[in-house]
C-alpha cells in the first residue's frame, strides 16, 4: 500500500472487546488531520510507543521459566555457576525475544547474572527432585 508521512498522536482509550477472529482491540486516540488525508474507519499501520516501568529488567525471553504458577529465574548466587536460585518474578512486558520482570519480593537487581539457556530443562529435573531423607538416631535401628 502507499505510505504516507508519519503522524503522532495520543491513545485515549482501549476498548474492550477483543475481536475473536483477528485478537485486535480498538484504540481510540486524537491526531492532527491538517490536509484532511485520513478518513474515519480508515486501516492505518501504528507503532506504539510504550516504555517500561522505572524498575523493570529486561533479559531475553528464554531466560524466564513460566509453568502458568508462578513465573520465575534462576538467578547465580555465588557469580560462579554453581549454586543459582529460582526467583519468582512479575512479567510485566513481553516480546517475542525480550521479557520485561519485576522481581515479586525485590531479590533480583540490575546486574545480577541469570541462567538463559537451558532453563525449561533445568526446571523439569528440578521438578523432579524429592527432598533426601533425613537420618535420624531413631530410623537408623
Amino acid at each position: 500500500g502507499e505510505r504516507t508521512n508519519s503522524v503522532r498522536g495520543v491513545i485515549e482509550t482501549i476498548g474492550n472487546v477483543i475481536d475473536p477472529s483477528q485478537h485486535t482491540a480498538v484504540l481510540q486516540g486524537g491526531i492532527a488531520n491538517p490536509d484532511g488525508l485520513l478518513r474515519i474507519g480508515q486501516f492505518v499501520e501504528s507503532t506504539l510507543d510504550v516504555p517500561a516501568s522505572a524498575n523493570a529488567l529486561e533479559m531475553p525471553v528464554t531466560a524466564i521459566v513460566d509453568n502458568g504458577s508462578e513465573p520465575f529465574v534462576l538467578v547465580d548466587t555465588k557469580n560462579d555457576s554453581t549454586h543459582w536460585r529460582r526467583q519468582s518474578v512479575s512479567v510485566t512486558r513481553r516480546t517475542a525475544d525480550v521479557v520485561w520482570i519485576q522481581s515479586t519480593n525485590g531479590n533480583i537487581r540490575e546486574g545480577d547474572r541469570v541462567l538463559v539457556q537451558g532453563c525449561l530443562e533445568i526446571a523439569s529435573v528440578i521438578a523432579d527432585l524429592t527432598p533426601a531423607s533425613i537420618i535420624t538416631k531413631d530410623n537408623r535401628e
